[in-house]
């Protein structure tokens, strides 16, 4: 009678040892995860192809007198197919949980926004964006503009020096045709004042900020949950069994 439950632990812990290997290889197979998952405040982004759509609406950071972040949170909806399905606050510690899908903050940066037009005053480009690299301890992020054949380079200010190249309150654009090495035009531009480079007019509009954050989706998850317990009961029954 001591040891009548050694079958069923014991098939448990079979049953736990497929059930994890099936969680990974579900995972694997089906699952989605994105650690660097950067949004701009204002914008929205698609979740690989879950059919899911975040959107940043704000950013908020608090430090201590310090100088050490108090806290950052990102303030977020969440559209399932085109439908609103979710608005949230999320910290490190308090994800967006929906279907299966986690949404972690995991950092933040700035952000800028700039308006390109032609010579028609037509906006070819009005993006927000993350400058979310660093070269040389200045943050740089990157937009493309397809109908004229250009990547543009956005530098941010040094936080960690006096920036006599990039002065605080001023972004610098470097302008490259697609592949190549060199640029066809550098320039700092001032907050609110039009700079006309190459034929084309760039402006800053202002700064925001971006979000990093770390999305999960793990079909396999429940599968692991199952497993660990399966393998617990056993080890328990062995430990029970040596009195």
């Amino acid at each position: 009678e001591k040891n009548r439950f050694s079958p069923v632990a014991t098939l448990l812990h079979h049953l736990g040892l497929v059930a994890r290997l099936a969680g990974f290889v579900g995972g694997g197979m089906w699952g989605y995860e994105d650690q660097g998952f950067v949004v701009s405040e204002g914008t929205s982004r698609a979740i690989g192809d879950t059919g899911l759509v975040l959107q940043l609406e704000s950013f908020v950071d608090e430090y201590y007198p310090e100088g050490p972040p108090k806290d950052y949170r990102s303030n977020v909806v969440l559209y399932d197919s085109g439908q609103e399905v979710r608005r949230a606050i999320v910290r490190v510690n308090s994800p967006l949980k929906y279907k299966g899908v986690r949404v972690h903050q995991s950092y933040y940066g700035p952000a800028a926004v700039i308006q390109v037009q032609n010579g028609r005053n037509e906006v070819l480009a009005q993006e927000t964006v993350p400058l979310q690299w660093n070269s040389q301890e200045r943050p740089v992020g990157s937009f493309l503009i397809p109908s004229e054949g250009l990547e543009v380079f956005v530098i941010g200010p040094a936080s960690k020096f006096i920036d006599e190249a990039v002065p605080p309150g001023q972004i610098r654009l470097e302008i490259y045709r697609n592949g190549a090495n060199s640029p066809i035009a550098m320039e700092n531009l001032l907050q609110g004042e039009p700079r006309l480079l190459e034929g084309l007019s760039y402006t800053f509009i202002r700064e925001r900020q971006f979000s990093g954050f770390q999305v999960v989706r793990n079909p396999g998850q429940p599968l692991l949950w199952a497993a660990a317990i399966g393998i617990v009961v056993k080890n328990r029954n062995n430990g029970a069994s040596a009195h």
